[in-house]
């Protein structure tokens, strides 16, 4: 892999990161209504498809014409599942109208396991 094409992943899993972090210190609903379209558990879902993109994003990134090598992706997997949790904690310990949830964490797994796992269907009937 070329020194530029390994910036520009640094740079788009930065830049998602930073999209993330916004995404979970911004207030939960900027009018004080709850949307009409809310629905419970809906949350939950926005946090797997969050963290599954998330995934998804940095695993093409990262191993681009390359194999999914099982130790590379368990680091970059845990690296992901780490940053989910100090999200969860910085909502918890800093952001007043957030709070950090067990089961956010667990939401926020589930996107990941579920990225990955589409990342590998699509390397596979790539090759």
């Amino acid at each position: 892999m070329t020194q530029e094409k390994n910036w520009r992943g640094i740079v788009v899993t930065i830049l998602f990161a930073i999209l993330i972090l916004i995404l979970s210190i911004i207030p939960p609903d900027i009018k004080g209504d709850t949307p009409s379209f809310y629905f419970p558990g809906m949350d939950k879902i926005i946090h797997a498809l969050m963290y599954g993109s998330f995934t998804i994003v940095v695993l093409h990134e990262f191993l681009k014409n390359r194999y999914f090598n099982f130790i590379k992706v368990a680091w970059i997997l845990s690296g992901i599942f780490t940053y989910s949790i100090l999200m969860e904690i910085v909502q918890l310990t800093l952001i007043a109208y957030r709070s950090g949830d067990v089961w956010d964490i667990l939401a926020n797994l589930a996107g990941i396991l579920s990225g990955a796992v589409l990342m590998f269907i699509f390397k596979k009937l790539r090759s």
